[in-house]
Order: structure tokens, then sequence, then C-alpha cells
């Protein structure tokens, strides 16, 4: 696999299947109380432990590597939606796309993108910083002031702040992570921070990283802003948990990468196509969802899950070339 991380790649593909999978369910399943718990933040600690600092904000890499397949992807979500079975589903749809990057205001499926983009932009600016008191300071602030006024930031912004701590997690532990090992006793890892998610997520309720939705603490019957300490409170043990799953979630996942399977090029080659994975799976799940609907059987589930995952792949090489014209 020359030298590229295996069981990083494993992990990655896994948690770009998981993502496939729960989206082909419904807002309130159980899937999804579960999936959401730690999918994402995986996806930004693993994105952390490649970040490479290099003394500057690198503006220039992000936004070709980053915000060009965004925007391609933002086309391609206008020309579909446009074009629906051969018919003009919505002719306003390009007045309301650009409305919305005017304003800052996107679609929820490319969050995750933009998000990553200030995760990277963000690590930059705490490393020439050079002072963590006030970084924190700054995050907590920027970050947990606008939600308490129910506001967010524009261009998903927010979200990169949310997911910041797992990617900074990722880089200062990229050297240890990058250097494990497949072994047996990775299985108790996994059992152990699987019973641990569930339990919080029961506990603990649906959480989600796009939709900031940090738990159900702070919204249980009789709580309320009216008693704000306690609202304060019961909203800080929700971001504690929120955080801990997280990370605890990202170890179940990162333990069952570890197994000692034999390699498979076809893994590392899908891995690098995670960003596309992202910004194209609702041009196939969509069209599914509309014929057969949400919350199929696992056994219905996981071979469309598969096949949209291949589609995703397929899509990749196709954008290739238009990828390289910004680099």
């Amino acid at each position: 696999m020359g030298s590229r991380c295996y069981y990083l790649d494993f992990a990655k593909v896994i948690t770009a299947l998981l993502v496939i999978f729960g989206h082909l369910y419904g807002e309130d399943s159980t899937v999804r109380l579960y999936l959401y718990a730690f999918h994402m933040p995986l996806f930004f600690l693993i994105s952390g432990i490649f970040h490479q600092n290099t003394g500057h904000i690198e503006w220039k890499k992000y936004c070709t590597r980053i915000l060009w397949p965004t925007f391609i992807f933002i086309l391609l979500s206008i020309l579909s939606s446009v074009l629906e079975g051969g018919t003009i589903k919505n002719p306003n749809i390009v007045s309301i796309y650009c409305t919305g990057l005017l304003t800052g205001r996107l679609e929820p499926i490319l969050w995750f993108l933009f998000a990553l983009f200030w995760c990277k932009v963000f690590t930059d600016c705490l490393f020439k910083l050079n002072r963590p008191v006030l970084a924190f300071v700054g995050w907590s602030c920027f970050l947990f002031i606008p939600i308490l006024l129910n506001r967010r930031l524009p261009f998903e912004m927010t979200q990169g702040l949310i997911a910041l701590p797992f990617y900074l997690l990722g880089y200062r532990f990229q050297n240890r992570l990058l250097s494990l090992k497949p072994d047996f006793k990775w299985i108790i890892a996994f059992l152990g921070s699987a019973a641990i998610c569930f339990l919080i997520t029961r506990v603990h309720g649906r959480v989600s990283l796009g939709f900031i939705s940090f738990g159900q603490l702070a919204t249980i019957q009789g709580i309320d802003n009216s008693s704000l300490p306690i609202y304060l409170l019961c909203f800080g043990g929700d971001v504690l948990l929120f955080y801990l799953n997280g990370v605890i979630g990202s170890i179940m996942v990162i333990s069952l990468a570890l197994l000692p399977l034999p390699e498979n090029p076809a893994v590392s080659q899908l891995s690098k196509a995670l960003i596309t994975v992202v910004g194209t799976q609702y041009l196939f799940i969509n069209p599914i969802l509309h014929s057969i609907g949400y919350d199929n059987t696992v056994w219905v589930t996981i071979p469309l899950s598969i096949g949209i995952l291949i589609l995703c792949y397929m899509m990749h090489q196709i954008l290739r070339p238009v990828y390289r014209i910004a680099q």
C-alpha cells in the first residue's frame, strides 16, 4: 500500500458506508440515533491526523482541494434538482441556491466540506497565535454565544468550530495514531467503546454535528430558558457528553479497522474519493428514497449503501479532470 496508512483508509470507508446507510433511514430512526453520535467526529479526527502545519494559512490549497469540489457538487445538486425524471422540478432552484451562497446559508448535505475548510484554517491560525488560553477563550465565545442566542455563523463556520476539537485531537496524536498496528487485542477496545457509546447515546439522546444538536439534557421536561442556571448546567453536560461520545465512537470504528484483515487496494482507492462520496451521495440516495422510501430492512439497505458508495467512486473518477482545473 506504499506510504498510506491502510487501517485509516479502512476506517474512512467504514464511516462513509455508515453515512450513506444512515441517510437511507428517516430522521427519527434509531439507526440515526446511534450513527450520528460518532461518524462525523471520526471524519474530522482522521482529517486532523493528516494536517500539515507549514507556519501559514494555505488558502490556495484549501480552496482548490475543498471549496472548488464543493462548488462542483453545488452545480450537480442544482442540475439534479432542476431535472428530475426528465422534467423541470423547480425552475426557481438556481435563484434559491444563489441566495443561499450570498447569505452563507447552504444546503445541509454539503455542510461537512465547509466545516472541514474552516477546521484547516482555524488550526493554522491557532499555531500562528501560539497562545492556548486565548485561543480557547476565543473558540468558546465564537461557538457558544451564537448557539445560546440561537444563531449560526455563515458558511457553516459554527459547524467548523464544533468539529475543531476532534480535528485538533487527530493532529495532536497523529504520530501515535499513524504507528498503531493491527492486533487482536483491539477486539476488547471495540467491544468496550461500543458498549459505552451505546449507553451514552441511550441516556443522552440524538446529537448532530451538522444541525448543532448536542443532546437532550438541556431540553428535558421542566427545564427551559426560564431556569437559566439549570439550563446552562445541562447544556454544558450536553456538550461534554457530545464530545466524549464522539471520541469513544471514533475509538470504536478505529478499533474495528485495526483488525488483522488482508489489505485490499480497493479500500485505499475508495478512501481517496471521500470528498466526492460526501458531496455526491444524494445524487443517488434521493432517487432511491423517492422510489422505495425510508427505513427498509437491513438486508435491503446494506447492498444499497454499497452500491451507492461504488457509484460515488465512479463519480470521483469522472470528476477528477475537473478537480485538476483549479490545481
